[in-house]
């Protein structure tokens, strides 16, 4: 990793040998003088543009500014690239992961663009690395790029930060059977549309416990709850249902406590008063 004090200390140093003005550098770079004072002070380092330009100013090699490290050396080859026709595709994803922090959103939509036109495919990792860097456009193209059996613990750290359509085409790339992929798409319920819940619920519905319909249940609709409901146990979960209640459709709560009073598991139901008609559900359980 770089040393950014280390390779502010010789920005400044480098300068003043030059003897140039934070000022007069900044002209020669066509950029303002607080970003040449922020480089010096170690607030922020220059763009991968910029580094070139540096070091023709200064008169020295990139090396004597950067160190040696590895990602002195990929930005080394970034700027090479950058000569060649066609020169950006040939990075690798890793060393774009490596030195994105110095590069323009333009120049990072670029590569993705062009690996995007060769067919190229990507794993999560890729995408999770990338995104505080680049453009919504860009996520987008790089969501299309991630191969399938993706992780939804790393879509959930990322949720916040994508557009809807970007989330649901990731979450479509999920294999819900694995161990504990339902616990996550819980997670997930506040970032999606109520069509990809009753989608994912449809195809899913067994996989769904009591527990997990307990989250789920703020953030479905009738037409959800109505699924989920069918494959809940009711011997054991009545304690339960009053946590349901206020998101079931009140003809489907009415029978249910109607079932569990005559199977025994449920004793009263004064509690669900607000939530249903007593005098109806009297009359259903004398039938």
């Amino acid at each position: 990793m770089f040393d950014i004090l280390v390779i502010a200390k010789k920005i400044k140093e480098n300068r003043c040998k030059k003897n140039l003005t934070q000022m007069q550098l900044a002209d020669l770079l066509g950029i303002s003088y607080q970003a040449v004072s922020n480089w010096e002070r170690g607030n922020s380092m220059p763009d991968i543009a910029k580094w070139e330009d540096l070091a023709n100013i200064f008169e020295v090699n990139i090396d004597e500014i950067l160190g040696c490290n590895v990602e002195r050396s990929n930005i080394k080859k970034y700027i090479n690239f950058q000569k060649e026709e066609e020169g950006l595709n040939r990075i690798e994803w890793d060393e774009l992961i490596d030195i994105v922090k110095f590069i323009e959103p333009e120049s990072i939509s670029k590569i993705v663009e062009s690996k995007y036109s060769d067919n190229e495919k990507i794993n999560i990792g890729v995408l999770q690395n990338l995104l505080p860097y680049v453009s919504e456009e860009t996520v987008s193209i790089l969501v299309n790029m991630v191969v399938e059996n993706v992780n939804l613990k790393v879509i959930y750290q990322m949720a916040p930060f994508l557009k809807e359509e970007d989330l649901e085409n990731l979450i479509k790339k999920c294999d819900f059977s694995k161990e504990n992929e339902v616990t996550h798409i819980c997670n997930l319920m506040p970032f999606l549309s109520l069509k990809l819940i009753l989608d994912i619920i449809s195809k899913y519905e067994g996989l769904f416990c009591l527990d997990d319909i307990i989250r789920i249940a703020p953030f479905s609709d009738e037409e959800i709850m109505e699924i989920l409901i069918k494959k809940m146990d009711i011997n054991g979960g009545m304690d339960n249902l009053i946590k349901l209640a206020p998101f079931l459709p009140q003809f489907t709560l009415e029978n249910l406590i109607v079932e569990s009073v005559k199977q025994g598991y449920l004793k009263g139901y004064v509690e669900f008063a607000p939530f249903i008609d007593y005098k109806k559900v009297e009359c259903m359980l004398e039938e």
